[in-house]
């Protein structure tokens, strides 16, 4: 089932330069408006306990997700990106290290749920704009779909657990 997935969305790979450019363009550099965005919400609040809320919450649930699950499960399976596996010619360059779980759909899903709870309606742009980041890199034949729905799944359930963490701390 995700090698019919993974088909389907790589098929949009060539298809055109346009679409070509809007998956590389999702893909590669979505993520640094993201980070953008995030750093603008974290940094509009009202007073500095709000912003240290902000603060705390996205870096907290990105430290656990990205810089410590997502490398203890890379360490444990070691899966091999789709370019590498199927012989395929990516729609940009990139390493063939590990593909499981996607590193970019860790950190942006992670970084967007945290900016949803402290935002709501920059939050939601900020989803649409991890999956987009996620659909691309599969299209762009980087990563695996089960690869980036693990990363979401990752960089949502950090959060959540983090910003449960900082409610009680808060009160």
């Amino acid at each position: 089932m995700e090698l019919v997935i993974f088909q389907f969305l790589h098929s949009w790979a060539g298809f055109s330069l346009l679409t070509d450019w809007f998956f590389i363009f999702c893909a590669r550099f979505l993520g640094y408006f993201l980070i953008a965005l995030g750093l603008y919400v974290i940094f509009r609040a009202e007073n500095f306990k709000a912003r240290f809320y902000n603060f705390a919450l996205v870096s907290l649930s990105l430290l656990l997700s990205y810089g410590l699950i997502r490398p203890i499960i890379r360490f444990i399976y070691a899966r091999p990106r789709p370019f590498a596996a199927l012989g395929l010619e990516p729609l940009f360059q990139y390493t063939n290290d590990g593909s499981f779980p996607s590193g970019h759909a860790t950190f942006y899903m992670c970084l967007a749920m945290a900016i949803f709870f402290v935002n709501r309606k920059f939050g939601w742009w900020a989803i649409l704009a991890a999956l987009f980041i996620g659909i691309s890199r599969i299209v762009a034949g980087v990563h695996w779909p089960l690869d980036i729905l693990a990363g979401f799944f990752i960089g949502w359930g950090s959060v959540i657990l983090i910003k449960n963490r900082l409610v009680k701390i808060k009160e």
